[in-house]
């Protein structure tokens, strides 16, 4: 696994406790981590999908990494942290680039003729109280393909993942946060190339019986 390296000035973290505190300050942020996606090594089908932008809970659609206080039940953010962008995009080019058949935005100009909808459940670290503690990291997608053409629903699933923190630092936290994504990623891509390629096969099947007879 990648380490997540900050883009911007490193700030100390060695403790979220100590140089790494949680604030609601909505001051801009000065480190920004990203997620590295694990590109396939080859193309493993020709099948156009429409990845839509993830859809989050309240709070996520923002560049700010969140984490979830007292078992849960409160939301915060780390200060001095964020993505590089809102989570919905970053999650959104994340799956693109983890897909081994071609994956693509709405807005990509091609008529794919699936629709990939995704909707985050979690994506953050639960800390037991407050953020002095080792958190449980957080994963959960789920995953809906659509056959655009009658906006059939071929596949509706959700995967969870979750995980000691390896540390209690925000490199740790969201290093931890990209291991299970991939995980959970790899799992529904290859689930949506296996229905996508049984479309096609039942459609070319269709396609020769409904195929007028030759004349010898």
């Amino acid at each position: 696994m990648k380490k997540l390296i900050p883009v911007l000035a490193f700030v100390c973290l060695a403790t979220l406790a100590g140089c790494g505190s949680i604030t609601k300050s909505k001051a801009p942020p000065v480190s920004v981590y990203t997620i590295h996606a694990e590109k396939p090594e080859k193309r493993t089908s020709t099948a156009a999908v429409f990845v839509q932008e993830p859809e989050v809970p309240a709070g996520f659609d923002t560049p700010r990494i969140a984490l979830h206080l007292s078992g849960g039940r409160r939301m915060d953010f780390y200060a001095d942290a964020a993505w590089p962008d809102a989570l919905n995009k970053v999650l959104q080019d994340f799956i693109i680039q983890s897909a081994s058949f071609s994956a693509m935005t709405p807005d990509s100009g091609v008529n794919a003729p699936y629709s990939l909808q995704v909707k985050v459940n979690d994506f953050q670290p639960v800390y037991d109280g407050a953020a002095t503690g080792m958190p449980e990291v957080r994963v959960s997608l789920t995953f809906r393909l659509i056959l655009r053409s009658d906006e059939k629903l071929l596949h509706d699933f959700t995967l969870t993942e979750k995980m000691p923190a390896s540390a209690n630092t925000i490199t740790a936290i969201t290093g931890d946060l990209e291991t299970l994504l991939r995980k959970i990623v790899a799992d529904a891509l290859a689930r949506v190339g296996k229905n996508v390629a049984i479309k096609k096969a039942s459609r070319r099947a269709e396609s020769t019986e409904n195929a007028p007879a030759r004349t010898p």
